[in-house]
């Protein structure tokens, strides 16, 4: 009987409380980082150059706190690994090299080339110099702030798409405003999922 008591309390005894490693977050886009600074200066004194009511939606973001503190270019997004799996492996795999999260990747410079915005949100339109970096993006592009939360940055894909197929102006709702030959230096990096 004791031996048997024994025997249960020996396989009641908790095995070694070792806690599991943490799960690896998967990398959920690549994108290129500019600097703040210089594109709020650059916003700042594009929209100070235009008439007051072209000028009106970048005042808004900027009164509503809906320009965001830092700016980059997205070259893939986890969302869109499927229809580019080819350009989604070969950004994966440079990450996974450099050792994952807060690595930079490599250099390149980007060219601003225009603001276009809608009644939603705003975006500038850039040229990746270089051929290192491919963005999945039909018009690679820096969203600069959304109207609201609801209004999610990769709508800014829309945005551009319409703007590339009716232009701007008028009815089309969509305003653009070009920027003259300004080439910034960007750093490339993998983000992790936040979860």
């Amino acid at each position: 009987m004791k031996s048997r008591l024994t025997s249960n309390i020996n396989q009641q005894k908790p095995q070694n409380n070792i806690p599991a490693a943490p799960k690896k977050k998967p990398l959920e886009y690549i994108a290129i980082n500019l600097p703040a600074k210089q594109i709020h200066d650059i916003l700042e004194k594009t929209f100070a150059s235009l008439s007051p009511e072209e000028a009106t939606f970048f005042r808004q973001l900027q009164a509503t706190r809906r320009i965001p503190p830092k700016f980059h270019v997205t070259l893939i997004h986890r969302a869109s690994a499927k229809a580019n799996p080819e350009l989604w492996a070969k950004y994966a795999g440079l990450n996974e090299a450099a050792g994952g999260e807060d690595k930079v990747l490599g250099e390149c410079q980007i060219q601003l080339e225009r603001v276009v915005w809608s009644e939603r949100l705003m975006a500038i339109v850039v040229r990746i110099l270089g051929e290192d970096w491919e963005s999945a993006n039909a018009v690679p592009h820096v969203t600069v702030g959304t109207r609201a939360e609801d209004i999610k940055p990769r709508e800014s894909n829309d945005l551009l798409e319409m703007w590339l197929q009716v232009g701007s102006g008028g009815e089309t709702g969509i305003g653009e405003v070009g920027l003259k030959g300004v080439v910034l230096e960007g750093w490339v990096q993998g983000v992790l999922a936040r979860h």
